[in-house]
């Protein structure tokens, strides 16, 4: 019996090693498997960028500069609450990070220019969008006040030294952005304390809007209990929010006190679900001046209906 029992103890060990092994070749041939994946999502991204960029004008869509104010109202709006509480402000350089065609890069360099700022950068990964971006520079008299840089997001932040930057723009970017959660916290390396973000997040509410508009149900269960994936489908992985999860993701990175609006609350560009409510460019200036009116008045209570969410933060100071 002793004998038969050391037996098996022999074959139990030689088999457990075995086990050992191929549990060792698969976790080896998995963790390939997710580098090849992880280099093509980061290549699906940049090829979708690019290619959007070039068939999506963000500064000369004809609903696209309605939105344009809609930002600009309420970033002009923080900015002179940032002036008031940082003396040095004048001597600020400020970032515009995802920039496309310069469509709010160009405005707020005019608007910061104005009051002394040192740099402005505009970086975006599309050439393209960024020709196009240095043209409109010109005719704006800005072409010397504004560097257009052609990178990804994350490698020109992780190229640049901690906190260089007073105020960083990243709107309609890091819902398509697939290290979305990186880029965050290198935005909060390179702002300097007080500094201020403004980033957008995609709704939870749009995009389970657009997927009932497309009759997509299957995608429903995705968007209502994760705040990433591939809701449509791959290649393209995209993240969304509610107010509550934005808010939780900001103070993780280190900023204080977010405040969320919603940007297009009740309208939308073509292919929208919101557009089959209003259009801006289908609506006269009088009946605009009334759609913003009323869309900015609920942008903060109804922050989870936009088609995305605005946040407005703070990086914390280090000795807090």
């Amino acid at each position: 019996m002793g004998i038969l029992s050391y037996r098996l103890w022999q074959h139990a060990r030689r088999l457990c090693g075995l086990v050992f092994r191929i549990s060792r070749v698969i976790e080896n041939f998995c963790c390939k498997r997710l580098e090849t994946y992880t280099v093509e999502i980061e290549k699906n991204y940049k090829n979708n960028m690019i290619k959007t960029a070039q068939l999506h004008n963000m500064a000369t869509h004809p609903d696209e500069s309605y939105y344009q104010h809609q930002y600009l109202h309420w970033l002009e709006k923080a900015l002179e609450d940032l002036v008031k509480k940082m003396p040095g402000f004048g001597k600020s350089n400020v970032l515009d990070l995802g920039c496309g065609q310069g469509r709010l890069t160009i405005p707020l360099s005019i608007w910061c220019l104005k009051r002394g700022c040192k740099k402005i950068i505009g970086v975006d990964i599309s050439a393209h969008a960024l020709d196009f971006a240095r043209k409109s520079a010109g005719q704006e008299g800005m072409g010397d006040a504004i560097e257009f840089i052609e990178d990804d997001i994350l490698d020109f932040l992780q190229s640049q030294k901690s906190s260089s930057f007073s105020v960083i723009v990243c709107t309609e970017v890091l819902y398509c952005y697939p290290a979305y959660e990186k880029v965050l916290q290198e935005i909060t390396r390179v702002l300097v304390p007080g500094g201020l973000l403004f980033a957008g997040f995609r709704s939870r509410y749009f995009n389970i809007l657009h997927s009932i508009a497309l009759r997509k149900m299957s995608s429903l269960s995705v968007i209502l209990n994760q705040n990433e994936g591939y809701p449509w489908g791959p290649p393209t992985k995209f993240s969304w929010h509610n107010v509550i999860d934005a808010r939780k993701v900001i103070l993780n990175a280190g900023f204080d006190a977010p405040s969320c609006k919603g940007i297009g609350i009740c309208s939308g560009i073509e292919g929208d679900p919101l557009a089959r409510i209003a259009r801006p460019s289908m609506l006269t200036n009088e009946e605009q001046n009334e759609l913003m009116t009323v869309e900015l008045a609920l942008a903060e209570e109804m922050a989870d209906c936009g088609r995305y969410i605005l946040i407005t933060a703070t990086k914390r100071n280090d000795n807090q």
